[in-house]
């Protein structure tokens, strides 16, 4: 009885040590696809990150760090083979020029995405006003997203 019970408890401790490492799965770092937090514009660089996250057969992350990067009018699109998670930890500024937006796309949309996950302390700023909250701790997104 005792010898079972040690291989179960072992048995299990694994499985939740696979499970914690497929969970984390990769990370894309924009810094990676040359973003610099210098505040220019970070959309091409960000949009590299997320189609090599969503590609993933794994749950992956996009992490924007701390910093301050400028932002163009941009759309995550899916769908995504894993969860994905995009966690800004900097400040994200719209350009204060906006007359080149597509009219009715929003400054930042996210659209045909499951399992997705916007977190971290990060900020969105547009005419240096805050335009999400401070702090987004796993907010979930059920449909289009505009900002």
């Amino acid at each position: 009885m005792g010898m079972k019970l040690n291989t179960t408890a072992i048995a299990l401790v694994l499985l939740l040590a696979s499970a914690a490492e497929v969970s984390e799965g990769a990370s894309f770092d924009v810094t990676k696809h040359g973003a610099k937090a210098d505040g220019s514009d970070i959309s091409q660089a960000l949009l590299a990150a997320w189609k090599e996250a969503c590609a993933s057969p794994t749950p992956s992350s996009v992490l924007v760090p701390a910093g301050t990067y400028g932002l163009g009018q941009i759309c995550f699109e899916g769908p995504c083979k894993a969860p994905i998670n995009l966690i800004v930890e900097g400040t994200l500024k719209a350009p204060v020029d906006t007359k080149n937006f597509k009219a009715d796309a929003g400054w930042v949309a996210f659209q045909n995405i499951d399992h997705f996950t916007l977190s971290g302390k990060g900020v969105l700023m547009a005419k240096d006003q805050l335009c999400g909250a401070k702090n987004v701790p796993d907010l979930r997104i059920a449909g289009p997203f505009p900002l």
